[in-house]
């Protein structure tokens, strides 16, 4: 039974019994009266075991929910890592086949070099003077001894550097590998530390579904999420009147705004919600860990998770300005880093106890909501 209904019961019960009481004897009447404060204490009693259920509850879900926007981020980061390590390998390996092909080119180089020194010093300078040869062809002869004799020196130099070069790029390779490996098992650590998360989390969010299966209870959960929400935006904007974010805001890009993410839209602004609220931005379907855009340059005012937002990062424009995305499943933006217009500040999730990997995306103005579609570019 929900607390709305519990409450109505023992206002109902108590109304009953009173109007019984007019016309039983005073000892009846102590009789029923004991039994109308236990009946009233015992519903109070459930009703305050529900709501401590209920914290229990969302406290684990921010945990699990928390740990996996960590191991997210990590296997973004580490895939990043990967990306960057494997073009440095293959540019190691194409750095190794160019010296591998500048060595052997020198080695051919120097093989001529000494063939030729050995066919030139079978025809010693004394063998000509004998031969009575011209004394400016012996000297001719004398010089390409000496620029032979210099090129084979050059070479054998260039020789011994192209392999210590290579000594060394094979090393900085095989380094680069180990680094890979590495960054690969750390990966698949925190995909399992993920898929852990996962699994506990499924099994919170079914009991606190459980918990809150009739609508009155789920309104109430809506409306305390509601209100956090309202204190968290209130706080940040105190914050940056204090601090002075001095931006343009968004006045003048009305209808000039990228969306945060590409996806179908699910809930519009203003869409009925429960029998007693109305969506007070979008809900926009997404790929669960595709990236979330910041829709103007701005500054974060508020990164952490929220009751029934989960991960939520809130931007600054100034002005008055700002927008809010919820949801998500990492954020890559902390409390007081600057962004730019089109930077990814979160990843698509579904935290807060969300079914399906969406965006919630809220744009307000002096603290009020407004349609972000009036904002956004037509898609």
């Amino acid at each position: 039974m929900n607390c709305f209904r519990q409450r109505i019961s023992a206002s109902a019960l108590c109304a009953g019994v009173l109007l019984c009481l007019q016309f039983i004897t005073p000892q009846a009447k102590a009789s029923q009266l004991d039994g109308l404060q236990q009946e009233i204490k015992r519903q109070e009693s459930l009703v305050g075991t529900q709501k401590k259920s209920l914290a229990s509850l969302e406290a684990d879900l921010k945990k699990h929910e928390v740990s996996m926007s960590q191991s997210a981020k990590a296997i973004r980061q580490a895939e990043q890592d990967i990306r960057v390590l494997n073009q440095s390998m293959n540019q190691l390996e194409q750095q190794l086949d160019e010296l591998e092909v500048s060595l052997s080119d020198q080695k051919r180089l120097l093989a001529e070099l000494l063939n030729a020194r050995y066919r030139n010093g079978h025809d010693s300078q004394i063998k000509r003077l004998l031969k009575q040869q011209d004394l400016a062809e012996l000297d001719r002869m004398s010089v390409y001894a000496e620029l032979l004799g210099q090129a084979r020196q050059q070479v054998i130099e260039d020789l011994a550097q192209t392999t210590q070069s290579l000594e060394h790029k094979r090393a900085e390779l095989a380094e680069k590998r180990a680094s890979h490996q590495a960054t690969l098992n750390q990966r698949q650590h925190q995909r399992r530390n993920f898929d852990n998360e996962q699994r506990k989390r499924k099994l919170t969010l079914a009991k606190m579904r459980e918990t809150v299966k009739d609508s009155d209870s789920y309104l109430e959960q809506l409306r305390s999420s509601e209100n956090a929400l309202k204190a968290q935006l209130s706080a940040a904007a105190k914050h940056a009147q204090k601090n002075q974010v001095r931006m343009d805001g968004l006045a003048r890009y009305r209808k000039k705004l990228n969306w945060p993410i590409k996806g179908r839209l699910l809930h519009a602004y203003g869409e009925q919600q429960t029998s007693q609220q109305r969506w007070k931005g979008l809900v926009i379907a997404g790929k669960a860990g595709s990236e979330v855009k910041a829709i103007r340059g701005g500054k974060v005012v508020f990164a952490d998770w929220l009751r029934g937002y989960g991960l939520v990062l809130v931007l600054d424009h100034g002005k008055g300005d700002m927008s809010l995305y919820g949801y998500n499943q990492s954020l890559l933006k902390n409390t007081g880093d600057l962004v730019k217009t089109g930077e990814a500040v979160a990843l698509v999730g579904d935290s807060g106890g969300q079914e399906r990997p969406s965006l919630y995306f809220e744009i307000r103005r002096h603290g009020n909501t407004v349609d972000p579609i009036a904002w956004l570019k037509r898609r």
